[in-house]
């Protein structure tokens, strides 16, 4: 009795674990789009070097990041065990026009395949969150670390925009 207890309660936390994540998951465009108001259009086009992304780059790159997590999402669900290629960050950047793109498009874009993708996810049976996927650079990610894995790299990114923002401030 003590192990199915200790099992049930190991499935409940890795459940509210998940419900965290995904809450935060579904909400972080708002955060986003909050700190994007906050910030001087001039900032937003503001490059910190040679090489760096300005925070109108990094808006774009997370909205192309975000239309990949979708599409692997999906292959996980519907696929399981599917392949799942990486994206050249740097060419994305260099070939997809991102000075003459609409900033305000890409966030409607981020918000929207994030939502859908919420709304997928949130209905999933558990033995889903195990689903597989084969990536062509961080071999098999399950649905799971493919939900962490799209959660952390746009938090990584609002921190790079804080970031631009601090360094912009005090270069005078």
């Amino acid at each position: 009795m003590m192990m199915g207890t200790r099992t049930q309660g190991r499935a409940y936390m890795e459940t509210l674990g998940r419900r965290q994540l995904l809450d935060s998951f579904v909400n972080v465009p708002d955060q986003l789009h909050s700190v994007l108001e906050s910030i001087d259009p001039e900032i937003v086009k503001w490059v910190p070097a040679p090489g760096e992304w300005s925070i109108r780059q990094v808006i774009f790159h997370v909205a192309d990041g975000e239309a990949n997590y979708y599409i692997r999402f999906r292959k996980a669900i519907a696929e399981p065990g599917g392949a799942v290629v990486a994206f050249d960050q740097n060419r994305w950047a260099d070939s997809l026009d991102y000075p003459g793109r609409s900033v305000e498009e890409s966030l409607n874009l981020f918000r929207m395949l994030r939502s859908l993708s919420y709304e997928l996810m949130a209905q999933l049976p558990d033995s889903a969150w195990a689903n597989t996927v084969e990536h062509s650079e961080r071999g098999t990610l399950t649905l799971e670390n493919l939900l962490a894995g799209a959660e952390g790299h746009v938090r990584e990114h609002l921190k790079q925009i804080e970031d631009n923002v601090k360094r912009f401030k005090s270069k005078g």
